[in-house]
């Protein structure tokens, strides 16, 4: 696994990791911070799980297919804060496609984090707009993106693509509401794709920066008009 993280909001901004199937996938939400070696902030961590339940959120990975083979330290920068009917919905009918596209495709490269953009402009948060919008002190992110890269030949060790890439984005609002029982998982997430260059003026992350130029452009510009 790879991560960017934000120390000043003690959040991960992006986490990269290789997704394999598996018939499941670990959704387990404990930190054991004997095993970490921050063992301070981890236990703000926790601290920050149990205060938040007054919000009907709490801190949940962004990887929970990669629990079983990586770290507690490497999870527990995974951890993120959403509203509980968000993880229990829309997040986890993400996760279930991305397992489904995993069995299709039999590796994928996964990106996922947080986006906050409280006034709604496409463009991400200045730090100070991000304090001032905390909700009881928590820092709670607006959406979430996930960004699914596949290829049809192998990577290579610095993650480029030997064959023919493809990717599909989604942006999802980190909303606490339940997920519309009358609405599919599969139009929920058609309507909240996105593109790449979306999702770096959203976070101000900037994605496939060792690839070949003019791919890159393409990758980061692709419009979903359907699903895989």
């Amino acid at each position: 696994m790879i991560y960017q993280y934000h120390a000043q909001l003690a959040i991960p901004l992006m986490v990269q990791t290789q997704v394999t199937y598996r018939s499941t996938f670990n959704t387990a939400n404990q930190l054991n911070c004997s095993t970490v070696t921050n063992q301070s902030s981890c236990q703000a961590i926790i601290n920050s799980m149990s205060n938040l339940t007054s919000l009907k959120a709490s801190m949940y990975s962004l990887v929970d297919f990669d629990a079983a083979t990586s770290t507690a330290a490497t999870l527990w920068y995974a951890k993120v804060p959403m509203y509980n009917g968000f993880y229990e919905g829309a997040w986890q009918w993400m996760q279930n496609v991305t397992m489904n596209y995993a069995k299709k495709y039999q590796q994928l490269v996964l990106f996922a984090g947080p986006v906050f953009d409280n006034d709604y402009n496409g463009l991400a948060d200045p730090y100070d707009v991000i304090l001032a919008n905390a909700i009881n002190g928590f820092i709670i992110p607006t959406h979430f993106y996930q960004i699914l890269l596949r290829c049809d030949g192998t990577f290579s060790k610095n993650g480029t693509c030997n064959g023919n890439p493809d990717v599909l984005t989604y942006l999802l609002p980190n909303e606490q509401i339940p997920m519309n029982p009358c609405q599919t998982p599969e139009s929920y997430l058609f309507k909240n794709t996105a593109r790449i260059r979306d999702i770096e003026a959203l976070t101000g992350l900037e994605f496939f920066t060792n690839w070949n130029f003019q791919l890159a452009v393409l990758l980061r510009a692709k419009i979903n008009d359907q699903a895989w």
